[in-house]
């Protein structure tokens, strides 16, 4: 391992900077947060820490390897993220305008297939993530000053920034899921409504990007 507690501060403190500024990432927390859906929040972040843990494997073992046109496999990835939350921002808006106003259905039970979609929608969001891509890519090397990392590298980096992230994560969602047990049903069911409002955007801001590619271009991996 060549990197130093130094470096790892670093970083930890980055990711906190960083995730103050909130990105589709956190904007998907914030909107399960609003539905007081902790259990596909818990799903959904462990489908991220995965899809990040490969992400970070992926691209600084192969940094100095990377072709300029390799940037084609973020875009096929920002689409499919892209559908995934298009069609949950749709569904939720969906199913609370065909409820009574008063009527507060379980949101918050993870069947089956709420997991599954809860654990995809975190995992491709996330690898297809700019801010993601620009970190690991840019802001990474530069913070600690090596474009060589060891797998001990990665995991000792990996473990610095996914604790930074579960400090903002608590940050932002629990004062949220807190809120939510003093509110009446009619404004809990307005929160839902604004939480599918934020999963539609989080897709049209992904289908944006991909014309963009503004991230892409920065970290050089498309030239078009």
């Amino acid at each position: 391992m060549t990197l130093g507690l130094d470096d790892l501060i670093a970083l930890f403190l980055a990711v906190i900077v960083l995730g103050l500024k909130p990105g589709p990432y956190m904007a998907a927390f914030v909107s399960m947060a609003t539905a007081g859906q902790w259990r596909h929040m818990l799903v959904f972040w462990l489908g991220s820490v995965s899809a990040g843990t490969l992400l970070y494997f992926l691209l600084l073992s192969t940094l100095s390897l990377l072709p300029t046109g390799s940037g084609i496999v973020f875009l096929l990835l920002k689409a499919t993220a892209a559908v995934i939350f298009i069609n949950m921002g749709i569904h939720t808006l969906r199913v609370q305008s065909d409820l009574d106003s008063y009527d507060t259905p379980d949101m918050e039970k993870l069947t089956f297939s709420g997991f599954v979609k809860s654990i995809v929608s975190g995992f491709f969001l996330t690898l297809s993530n700019p801010y993601d891509i620009l970190f690991v890519l840019t802001a990474i090397p530069t913070l600690v000053a090596t474009y060589e990392f060891s797998a001990l590298d990665i995991l000792a980096i990996r473990g610095a920034v996914v604790s930074a992230d579960i400090l903002v994560l608590l940050a932002y969602c629990v004062p949220l899921l807190l809120i939510r047990t003093k509110l009446k049903p009619l404004t809990l069911q307005r929160m839902r409504q604004l939480s599918g409002l934020m999963m539609l955007l989080i897709g049209l801001y992904l289908v944006f990007n991909m014309f963009m590619r503004w991230d892409l271009h920065a970290s050089g991996l498309l030239s078009f």
